[in-house]
């Protein structure tokens, strides 16, 4: 599964490091809006691999990157793939002892033409530990996760939401969640300035571990005989 493609096409040299060289097809890919820092980079993992699966937000973009992305998504289809919009509740099992569960949106959302705000909000869990990722969702909409009545206490690994913007990762979801690892994407020298001084704050209150991409590059955590985490550098 993929959730998420970044601003370019690297996230496909880090595909196929992942991948088997045999193997070209994905379950699932997630986009979880339609911000093109987000979804950019799925576009070359489509023209490369086979996906099976595609889930999305019920708010669409309106950008040229966005468009690409569907017309892509609209070929992957015409070749056999199913496409949903994620709905809370929805469960994907891998039949392997690792499932996904959307908690966020609800069902009814009502577009309102926000990407952010309509941010497909998933559940990884995978023997006793959880990953919480969140998109761009903003602290406005992340007490939707708690009332999802499918978001547990304690979760191993949270990615911190919107690249660690101020406006998101608030108190009410850390105080709840209390991420043993919390996980900040975010490029170095960015021009918004992520991750935020608050959001970093609010971390080292609720969490244990906090990691930046700007300063570990990749992060991979390893489930196996036992739990551990990676970095680039």
């Amino acid at each position: 599964m993929i959730i998420d493609g970044g601003p370019n096409n690297k996230v496909l040299t880090k595909v196929d490091n992942e991948m088997n060289s045999f193997n070209k097809d994905i379950d699932v890919m997630i986009a979880t809006h339609a911000d093109a820092d987000h979804v950019t980079g799925l576009i070359p993992v489509l023209e490369k691999y086979n996906v099976k699966n595609i889930v999305e937000s019920p708010v669409a973009g309106k950008t040229n990157i966005f468009n690409d992305l569907e017309n892509h998504i609209d070929d992957e289809v015409k070749g056999g793939a199913s496409k949903y919009v994620g709905e809370e509740g929805d469960l994907i099992d891998f039949h392997d002892g690792v499932t996904a569960r959307v908690l966020y949106p609800a069902t009814n959302y009502k577009d309102d033409g926000k990407t952010n705000e309509a941010s497909v909000s998933v559940l990884l869990t995978y023997l006793d530990k959880s990953f919480l990722l969140t998109g761009d969702l903003p602290t406005t909409r992340e007490g939707k996760l708690i009332e999802s009545d499918y978001l547990p206490k304690d979760i191993t690994v949270y990615k911190a939401g919107h690249h660690g913007s101020k406006t998101s990762s608030g108190e009410q979801l850390l105080s709840y969640i209390h991420p043993y690892y919390a996980i900040i994407s975010a490029g170095k020298d960015n021009r918004y300035g992520h991750p935020n001084e608050e959001t970093i704050n609010r971390f080292q209150k609720y969490a244990n571990v906090i990691l930046s991409t700007i300063e570990s590059g990749d992060i991979s955590f390893v489930i196996g005989k036992d739990f551990r985490f990676e970095t680039g550098k």
